[in-house]
């Protein structure tokens, strides 16, 4: 396992500062997300998932937890 985690992070140094991430999910899922960026006044699809993969890994790492609400008026995410 550390020898896949060292690649991984030596592929991630040497890499752009921007990637291309292809999911494929179900529709629901893709309206759920489109929902969520329209409530949370988004301008794309782009920065909706960017902002939402951004929020759930930094409440992951505070020990926290997420749902399928909008942001709070006054986060980083509903300011935009």
């Amino acid at each position: 396992m550390d020898a896949q985690r060292n690649l991984y992070a030596a592929n991630r140094q040497a890499a752009r500062s921007t990637q291309r991430l292809v999911v494929e999910v179900s529709s629901d899922l893709l309206s759920r997300v489109d929902d969520w960026g329209v409530a949370a006044g988004m301008t794309s699809r782009r920065e909706t998932v960017e902002n939402l993969l951004s929020d759930a890994l930094g409440m992951k790492a505070a020990g926290g937890s997420f749902g399928d609400q909008a942001p709070a008026a006054g986060s980083d995410a509903a300011a935009r």
